[in-house]
């Protein structure tokens, strides 16, 4: 199901991927997937991968972006030229990801393809001409992991090489250029990448092996541009039952009111400390250390920064103003802004120190397994397979049981289990465990 209040222009194009362009303020499935593995959002169209390996796209396609061979949006998910078992084209598809106007895709075999807008040389294929089906981009292979922004792209090899193209007016390709590059090069001074993450402008990459301290050190292209991505913040989230969504951030309209700069924390120097997962909000990444710890790194530079009282973290997400770690114990803390009920604690004090989520009963919400954070709304997923919400919803991000907004972790009821979930700024997206993606929303008319 996917859901939360779009943007009137998004269910022009049938972003919702139900057949219509009507309002939704219930949870409402995307027609005609099944068993899906891995999603992605990007500016006004979405993908889903099934667990065959084809890839569905629905939504906005006035450059090729749903990868059919026109430029026709679609209100119902259809199947990209080419891919699954039997496609004469990329074949099975294993990862995706959603650019503002362009999509990624990589085979079965690491084989990198793409297709979408390209004015900015986005698709890595040579040239700047807007492709309607996939394209091969032949300078990379054996691709492990992709990411996408606005208009530029990222990659990591077998060998843990970095791979960026696309568009760099802003540094976001780490070459110290601002050329934008129509093919994928190495970004030579980083090595053994493990992980990446693209903001709309902005990219961030994170070693296999190097201490957080040296990473800490090390400069990164960024900008504070308001992120409600189609993900206003990757989500670093543990393993659950099977594979988890995939999902790329991407540039979308501001939010509404002024963005809340995340309250300063503790000056402890940066642990020496691999990195395992990070999260990228408005100003600042979390990043979560082998060691269970978190710290806060500005994105315009400077020291990182220890969370006090956090020490046996395994996932983090970052909103837009506020943060969310989930601890060994199931449990989830918060801290940040909370004019929105964004912290979960029954207030709209925000709170420099972590803080516990907490129940509409006043007990802690336990047993979490997954969470997500949108511009000022977060999500819970449990090992039952139920899914929590609190903080804004005027867009009915968490469905109409709740209010404008929820001071307290409430649960999400869509007639099934879950197994995880992504947030966009303002909405969310779930896949239940049959393999199901669910969208919910209403437009701002």
């Amino acid at each position: 199901f996917r859901f939360g209040r779009s943007d009137k222009v998004e269910l022009e194009h049938g972003a919702l991927g139900d057949g219509s362009r009507r309002r939704r303020t219930d949870a409402v499935r995307a027609l005609a997937i099944d068993a899906a593995v891995a999603v992605a959002a990007g500016g006004r169209h979405s993908l889903a991968v099934d667990s065959s390996g084809r890839v569905w796209s629905w939504g906005a396609n006035a450059s090729g972006q749903l990868g059919l061979g026109d430029r026709d949006e679609r209100r119902t998910p259809a199947v990209v030229a080419g891919t699954g078992p039997d496609g004469h084209g990329p074949g099975p598809i294993r990862r995706v990801g959603a650019g503002e106007n362009f999509s990624l895709a990589v085979d079965a075999g690491g084989n990198l393809w793409s297709w979408g807008q390209n004015f900015a040389g986005q698709l890595g294929v040579g040239d700047t001409v807007d492709r309607d089906r996939p394209t091969r981009v032949v300078e990379i292979d054996r691709v492990v992991a992709v990411a996408a922004g606005k208009a530029h792209a990222a990659a990591i090899d077998a060998d843990g090489r970095l791979w960026v193209w696309g568009q760099d007016a802003r540094g976001q390709l780490g070459s110290g250029t601002g050329e934008d590059r129509a093919r994928p090069r190495v970004l030579e001074r980083i090595a053994a990448v493990a992980a990446i993450a693209a903001g709309p402008s902005f990219s961030l990459a994170f070693g296999r092996s190097v201490p957080m301290r040296e990473r800490a050190s090390a400069p990164v292209a960024a900008t504070s541009v308001p992120v409600t991505p189609v993900v206003s913040a990757p989500v670093a989230s543990p393993p659950v039952e099977s594979a988890p969504v995939e999902s790329a951030p991407v540039a979308s309209p501001p939010v509404e009111s002024a963005p809340v700069a995340p309250p300063p924390v503790a000056s402890a120097p940066v642990a020496s400390a691999r990195v395992t997962a990070a999260a990228v909000g408005e100003d600042e990444a979390l990043l979560l250390g082998a060691d269970g710890e978190v710290h806060e790194r500005p994105l315009s530079g400077g020291a990182g920064r220890r969370v006090p009282t956090i020490d046996a973290a395994v996932a983090v997400a970052a909103g837009s103003d506020f943060a969310l770690a989930l601890l060994a114990d199931g449990t989830v803390a918060a801290w940040g802004a909370n004019g929105q009920g964004q912290l979960a604690d029954g207030s709209r004090t925000d709170r420099t120190t972590p803080g516990a989520v907490l129940r509409a009963d006043g007990a802690e919400l336990a047993g979490v397994v997954a969470i997500a954070a949108g511009n000022s709304h977060a999500l819970a997923v449990t090992a039952a397979g139920t899914v929590f919400g609190w903080g804004a919803n005027e867009r009915a991000q968490l469905g109409d049981a709740v209010g404008a907004q929820a001071l307290h972790a409430s649960p999400i009821d869509v007639g099934t289990t879950v197994r995880s979930v992504a947030a966009g700024p303002h909405a969310s997206v779930l896949v239940t465990t049959d393999g199901r993606v669910h969208v919910l929303g209403r437009s701002r008319r």
